[in-house]
């Protein structure tokens, strides 16, 4: 029977893989590839999806408090953060796998967050995505590069066809 990471037991975020900033919480980019709608005159209409074109990625990241080095990414033009996750592992000895997740946009919103008597302040920043890559146990599950035509789907790259056809 396999065993299924269940637990996140800690996780942080460094900022060009080595300063690290207080984050609470992110939630990791959707993939969505971009669909048409096909059809015709007296044809039923189904939507199509190029694999091969992945829609624009976002992701959103809650920081703890006031990290004024968190803050500080608002303002750079480009930002590259590594986020990594030690996952517990169910089964009968204790054990935990690594995820990391690479990322690479630019900050697209801001907002301070709520401040009520006896809360947590949590600014929340969301993030444009020109890259993504997600490893599982060191291996690559996911890759999208926008600017160069990289989409990585379960280790598997998509894109590979294309290139042959057009000879690239």
């Amino acid at each position: 029977m396999a065993v299924i990471p269940s637990l996140i037991a800690d996780a942080l975020v460094k900022v060009n893989g080595s300063q690290t900033i207080g984050l609470t919480s992110y939630n990791l980019p959707e993939i969505k590839f971009k669909g048409e709608d096909v059809g015709g005159l007296g044809v039923g209409a189904k939507t199509e999806n190029l694999k091969n074109m992945v829609e624009p990625m976002t992701m959103s990241l809650k920081i703890r408090g006031v990290d004024i080095d968190a803050i500080d990414l608002i303002q750079k033009n480009k930002i590259n953060l590594v986020l990594a996750a030690a996952i517990q592992v169910d089964g009968d000895e204790l054990s935990w796998i690594p995820v990391i997740a690479t990322i690479k946009g630019s900050t697209s919103s801001f907002k301070m967050g709520e401040i009520a008597k006896g809360g947590k302040l949590e600014p929340e920043m969301e993030l444009n995505l020109d890259y993504y890559k997600l490893e599982i146990k060191g291996k690559v599950i996911n890759e999208i590069d926008q600017e160069n035509n990289v989409v990585l789907v379960n280790g598997k790259d998509i894109y590979e066809g294309i290139r042959s056809v057009l000879g690239g």
